[in-house]
């Protein structure tokens, strides 16, 4: 490619913020360049760059702004730690299914035992579902499930919705 043209290119990927392509597609030319890509199947690389790095963005900001007190996975949890856990169950919320069917996850136990652990982690997998949510006093708030709360705090049953009790 001659330099005038790459040099616009930039310009121009920089101008549209478009990073992810702007960060690769150099590599990527070389690529369709030797394999002889179509220019459909060239375009579609550059723009799956771009998307993975809008998706890790957006999946970072919503980490931010959820205010973690730290950043823990389910994969980090030690379960053999706390054997009273069945393990498969708290896979199982990694699913998020629980905030589709309205229910509510509440950790119980003594401090120390991976209360705060585990609701970063399922925090974490709802940010990375792109969901919204912050945490607060240690738990995590996701506001799909703050109506919920206050209805059964004040002795209101709104139908169809449950609290899962794990005890820690």
């Amino acid at each position: 490619m001659n330099n005038k043209l790459t040099s616009c290119l930039e310009s121009q990927m920089q101008a549209l913020k478009l990073k992810g392509m702007l960060a690769h597609y150099r590599e990527i030319t070389e690529k369709a360049s030797q394999s002889n890509l179509s220019y459909t199947e060239y375009l579609s690389l550059l723009f799956e760059e771009e998307l993975k790095r809008k998706n890790e963005g957006t999946v970072k900001t919503k980490i931010n702004k959820a205010r973690f007190p730290f950043i823990k996975t389910l994969e980090e949890f030690d379960f053999g730690f706390q054997p009273s856990l069945r393990e498969k169950e708290i896979i199982a919320l990694s699913s998020l299914e629980f905030i589709e069917k309205k229910e509510n996850v509440i950790f119980l136990g003594p401090p120390g035992v991976g209360k705060t652990h585990l609701s970063v982690a399922l925090g974490i997998k709802a940010c990375m579902a792109k969901m919204h949510g912050q945490i607060s006093g240690g738990v995590y708030y996701c506001p799909e499930a703050a109506g919920r709360i206050d209805a059964q705090r004040q002795g209101r049953q709104p139908g169809g919705q449950a609290a899962k009790l794990f005890p820690a």
